[in-house]
């Protein structure tokens, strides 16, 4: 299996956290990692980590991607780069296939289950959001789209090229924070995939995706399952998408409603596997992380993401400290 990720020192605990879980589902694999700044490439390239293959942004950026880098954020430059990184490991690699992660998901199964899901005449492979079908979530299909850039398979053949060209070239075209009829960012370009390409196929298996936007929909079963519609599933990936740090024993995780035993095993299990990496990370390389999210151009909405949103509690259970996770980690090993 091949993946690509990308990602800066600012997130490197995710990006390692990631990484574990693919090599906890057991399964043979390739991670490259595209470096966006040097801090972040020289600690991994230290780590020398066996499936991972590292690539410096020096060495992937071309001059037309230099070109727009000013005119974005940071979090925008990322997303515009999103199908060229795909294009170079699939170009520069000659992989046979590519798939690109988001680095804040997590594997809690093995996502050979979704590879086996392709059929043979389908050279891309795209995921939903799963919104649900509430008044509420359709105006958030409407303004964020119906899939989510977080687990985008292409094959390296004509057919799957011509698809990823088209969506680099619309990302180079216009890549903002911006909500518009077809466009916010590099995501509602996906919505076209299936119009535009009948190589296209969409996801069918509802335990890949799982995230903040669609949780109120499972319901916790026993370790790595969940409930959806009265159907047993395998909790395939779950997206730990806008995790929001109180201090540094503590997060909010923001999802508000839902069941608090899958919040508990999601989520518990996730900041213990972050603890772990930030404490071997400032023991090794003196690496700390900013507890506040500060990636907007604009200075009113930098300052309430820096000062005000991390404190709007929405559920009592929102609240997750790293005691918690330890102790629930700790419990659970001990019933295994």
């Amino acid at each position: 299996m091949i993946f690509c990720t990308l990602f800066d020192s600012r997130y490197l605990d995710k990006g390692l956290a990631l990484y574990s879980s693919l090599v906890k589902v057991k399964d043979e694999f390739k991670l490259y990692v595209f470096c966006f700044d040097e801090q972040c490439y020289n600690i991994l390239n230290d780590m020398r980590l066996k499936y991972m293959v590292l690539i410096r942004l020096c060495d992937f950026e071309t001059e037309d991607l230099i070109n727009v880098k000013n005119t974005r954020s940071p979090a925008e430059y990322c997303w515009t780069c999103t199908p060229f990184i795909i294009k170079y490991v699939l170009e520069k690699f000659n992989e046979e296939c590519c798939t690109y992660i988001d680095a804040d998901i997590y594997f809690f199964s093995s996502p050979k289950i979704l590879f086996n899901e392709i059929p043979k005449d389908k050279d891309v492979m795209i995921v939903s959001h799963f919104f649900s079908n509430t008044p509420y979530d359709r105006v958030l299909e409407k303004l964020y789209g119906k899939y989510c850039v977080q687990f985008n398979f292409f094959r390296n053949n004509e057919y799957g090229m011509q698809v990823l060209n088209w969506w680099a070239d619309k990302c180079y075209e216009w890549c903002y924070a911006k909500i518009e009829k077809d466009r916010m960012g590099d995501q509602k370009y996906l919505n076209k995939f299936e119009l535009l390409f009948p190589q296209t196929y969409a996801v069918k298996n509802r335990g890949a995706g799982i995230a903040p936007w669609n949780f109120k929909q499972y319901t916790y079963d026993n370790h790595n399952f969940v409930y959806i519609n009265d159907k047993k599933i395998p909790v395939v990936f779950y997206h730990f998408q806008n995790l929001r740090y109180i201090s540094s024993n503590s997060v909010n995780i923001n999802i508000g409603k839902g069941d608090n035993k899958l919040k508990q095993y999601l989520y518990c299990n996730y900041q213990y596997e972050i603890l772990i990496i930030r404490e071997k990370l400032m023991n090794n390389y003196d690496i700390k992380f900013d507890l506040k999210k500060n990636y907007s151009r604009n200075v009113i909405s930098k300052f309430i993401r820096r000062n005000i949103m991390q404190y709007a509690i929405r559920n009592k259970n929102d609240i997750i400290s790293y005691d918690n996770a330890i102790q629930y980690v700790e419990k659970v090993e001990k019933e295994l």
